[in-house]
C-alpha cells in the first residue's frame, strides 16, 4: 500500500468518525448529558458544554458529557 493511500484511509477513517460523533450529539437535546450508550439524561448540575457530567438514573450514577 502506497503512503498516499494510507493517508487517504487516515482520513476517510477521521472523517467518518466524525460524522458518526456529530450524528450522535446532535440527537441529544441542548442542555442535556449525553451517556456513552447513546443515551441521554438531564444532569443533576449544569456545567459547560463538552465538560464531564452526572446522572442519577435507575441502574445508579452515571457520566456523561455535557450537550
Amino acid at each position: 500500500m502506497s503512503v498516499s493511500m494510507m493517508i487517504r484511509c487516515f482520513f476517510a477513517l477521521m472523517l467518518s468518525t466524525m460524522l458518526i460523533t456529530g450524528a450522535a450529539a446532535q440527537q441529544a437535546p441542548q442542555g442535556s448529558c449525553l451517556l456513552p450508550s447513546g443515551q441521554w439524561c438531564w444532569p443533576l448540575t449544569t456545567v459547560n458544554y463538552g465538560a464531564v457530567c452526572s446522572c442519577t438514573t435507575p441502574q445508579g450514577p452515571v457520566q456523561g458529557v455535557m450537550q
